[in-house]
């Protein structure tokens, strides 16, 4: 939540909400290290709760009632904090686009890290919250299995494993994750 926009005279800044948690990024490094695995259920009420929260900025509307079409393009661990309560805040909007209105990325400029891309977003095609969609699960696959989808042994790689659908089966690490 911002709750204030400002500038000082000499530098702008923003007052936030301070969110007591921690990232998942370090609530799956401290699961991992611990040697424990997340429960399914955890990692799915995750999943709905992250997907809300991107539904929230996706539905978002001007004074006139029209919708600004947000899209994080993103969500990865890092953004993704846990409060001590066990809400998940979507963080870091910073390069949220609105899709309307708005120019296209400059070509050759891709917006967030490569692992947790969409498929459009390394084409360098246009993207809405479909692309938000795609990203969190890949999210949810990495905390419950503690290894990123399409991770391949380049950047390159990684993109080309993301366009193509190549990625790994959440079955071979987490034989208790339903078929579905």
């Amino acid at each position: 939540q911002i709750y204030h926009l400002s500038n000082d005279g000499t530098l702008p800044y923003i007052a936030m909400e301070f969110v007591d948690g921690s990232t998942l990024k370090e609530l799956a490094r401290a699961s991992q290290q611990a040697g424990r695995v997340v429960p399914i259920h955890v990692g799915i009420g995750i999943a709905i709760q992250a997907c809300a929260g991107a539904h929230a900025a996706h539905e978002l509307a001007d004074t006139q009632g029209k919708k600004l079409e947000i899209v994080h393009r993103d969500l990865s661990p890092h953004n993704l904090m846990v409060t001590a309560e066990g809400h998940v805040k979507v963080l870091d909007f910073g390069i949220a686009k609105a899709t309307h209105g708005m120019d296209k990325t400059r070509t050759g400029v891709l917006k967030g890290k490569i692992s947790y891309l969409s498929p459009e977003q390394c084409m360098q095609e246009h993207i809405d919250r479909r692309s938000d969609l795609f990203t969190l699960a890949g999210v949810i696959y990495e905390l419950l299995c503690f290894e990123r989808p399409f991770l391949g042994k380049s950047d390159l790689n990684t993109m080309q494993n993301i366009v193509k659908g190549t990625h790994g089966n959440m079955g071979d690490h987490r034989p208790d994750a339903p078929d579905e």
